[in-house]
């Protein structure tokens, strides 16, 4: 390990990546973090059809 300024310790053994390979990494987090977000949404809009629905359809208790 290496000691930086501020008393930082950095390991020596950091795996080489290579520029296109980082960029490989990001393009598929992006599209995972797309579909995460896509998802999501899908996910709000049942919630708000159920909600409506659910709002529509009161429950009567006897």
């Amino acid at each position: 390990q290496v000691q930086q300024q501020g008393g930082i310790n950095i390991p020596q053994n950091t795996p080489n990546v290579t520029a296109q390979q980082a960029r490989d990494v990001a393009t598929a987090t992006a599209r995972g973090l797309w579909w995460f977000v896509f998802g999501s949404l899908l996910g709000l809009l049942a919630s708000l059809i159920g909600a409506a629905a659910g709002a529509r359809k009161p429950r009567t208790y006897n």
